[in-house]
């Protein structure tokens, strides 16, 4: 099985899979890749206030708009709880980086079954030639911990 039964993203092993087929993806730049690691903002209040159904609902919504703002080249992955990854084939740096933006930008305008704003911060890094991508999901999440440490709802790159 390769997707959350939630959120209909891929899970660890489907990011593992993809990863070791490399998801033969052959276009501009294929020697490029960047990974986006997204955690919601406070969503522990939203099970504690309204529920772990709607808890549910927000993450299958939160899933659902990112699905449709990513290109078909670009894989959503859950990695647990409330935080997802996006791997971003043929992309920078700073393209993921104007992805996750785009993102984080979208959500205050997005109506979620919680009925109040959610946001998320975003850490962002692109893959190093010769680099293990397990390298570049820590550094990620390095910079998403820096982006919460930031006052949440923010974007950095590392």
């Amino acid at each position: 099985m390769y997707f959350d039964s939630l959120t209909g993203a891929l899970n660890r092993e489907g990011l593992r899979d993809g990863l070791l087929n490399k998801w033969r993806y052959r276009g501009p730049h294929s020697d490029l890749m960047a990974v986006v690691f997204i955690d919601l903002d406070h969503f522990k209040r939203v099970n504690d206030t309204h529920g772990h159904a709607t808890g549910d609902e927000v993450l299958r919504a939160f899933a659902m708009s990112v699905q449709r703002a990513i290109r078909t080249t670009d894989k959503l992955v859950r990695w647990g709880g409330e935080e997802f990854l996006i791997v971003c084939l043929g992309t920078s740096g700073t393209e993921a980086h104007g992805l996750a933006e785009k993102l984080r930008a979208a959500m205050p305008n997005q109506i979620w079954p919680c009925g109040q704003q959610m946001t998320a911060s975003f850490g962002v890094t692109a893959l190093q030639p010769g680099e293990d991508i397990g390298e570049a999901i820590k550094r990620a999440d390095s910079a998403l911990y820096g982006a919460k440490a930031n006052g949440r709802n923010c974007v950095l790159s590392a």
